[in-house]
């Protein structure tokens, strides 16, 4: 059985091999180059979001202010947990019959949900927690959805390189 490497053999062999430039990594941040310098692969990863990334400023905007109160929030938390429909009263038990179908028909009204049948909604874009959304509710609101940014990443995958 080969004994493992000491810490210098390692620096020899890495000091040894070419020293191609690796890839400029998502932006020019210290924290992703810190994350390439161990040996890994950033790379953004989809936002996980119950809305379409082609939101309009208009509705983003409405949608921060309903996301801007708690009860809204407990809502849409539960309606993102009901992946195969809900109703009002099923999204959450913090809220009265009253406010939870006035922010069932504000997802409606923004085009982020479609009532189904008997008092039953949908969202039409499925996210896998709430995460994302409050990711997105807490940037700064110019810096939703832009691409291409120097540092705006909204998520990382890491990978281990080959």
């Amino acid at each position: 059985m080969k004994e493992p490497q000491t810490a210098r053999e390692l620096e020899i062999e890495a000091a040894a091999q070419s020293t191609r430039p690796q890839p400029t990594p998502l932006c020019c941040g210290e924290a992703i180059a810190m994350l390439v310098r161990r040996g890994l692969r950033p790379s953004t990863a989809p936002l996980d979001l119950p809305f379409s990334e082609n939101l309009d400023e208009q509705k983003s905007a409405q949608l921060s202010g309903l996301l801007g109160h708690y009860a809204f929030r407990l809502f849409l938390r539960g309606a993102i947990q009901k992946s195969g429909g809900f109703t009002p009263d099923e999204a959450t038990q913090y809220l009265t019959r009253t406010q939870a179908w006035e922010c069932a028909e504000s997802l409606v009204r923004l085009g982020l949900a479609e009532p189904t049948s008997r008092g039953r909604y949908r969202l039409l874009c499925t996210a896998k927690s709430f995460g994302g959304t409050l990711e997105w509710y807490i940037a700064p609101p110019k810096a939703r959805f832009r691409r291409g940014d120097r540092c705006q990443v909204p998520r990382l995958r890491c990978r281990r390189r080959p």
